[in-house]
């Protein structure tokens, strides 16, 4: 159990907070035992960075609420599109998902990488590698449906 989730983001709309409350309980309690939040800080608007303490470490997550389209893009780029090209770590590894019942607002919940964030022209690399091989895909797919090999 995670002490002081019902404080979490109690100036948001209730529906999108409380399934993400009972999903970091849940994340938090299955991967790492019981604690407590103890700090939230507001990064922009609709990011957080969460601050646990829990039996043996402390943890920080970062929160970003997203349009359900625009998170399922998000979640395809993390969990799918960047691994298969070998850019797997590139970005923060998204942990778990909290979406409203509808869809319309999704939570990504992601590892705070702190000081091992990627660094410009890190990022810069990996866009290019990304870019690179997106490109090579596209043209060999033209080539062969153009019976080009």
């Amino acid at each position: 159990m995670i002490e002081g989730l019902d404080l979490l983001l109690a100036n948001q709309g209730q529906p999108r907070v409380l399934t993400l409350r009972n999903r970091l309980n849940e994340f938090i309690s299955e991967n790492h035992g019981s604690g407590q939040l103890i700090m939230q800080e507001r990064i922009k608007s609709q990011v957080y960075r969460l601050h646990f303490e829990l039996e043996d470490h402390l943890l920080t997550l970062i929160l970003k609420c997203l349009e359900g389209r625009i998170a399922h893009r998000n979640e395809l780029v993390s969990r799918r599109w960047l691994p298969a090209v070998g850019l797997a770590k590139a970005g923060p590894p998204l942990l778990t998902t909290a979406g409203t019942p509808d869809g319309q607002f999704v939570w990504h919940i992601y590892s705070d990488l702190g000081s091992t964030a990627p660094t410009v022209a890190r990022a810069l690399g990996a866009s290019s590698r990304f870019r690179f091989v997106f490109c090579n895909r596209n043209l060999h797919r033209q080539r062969r449906s153009n019976g080009v090999s």
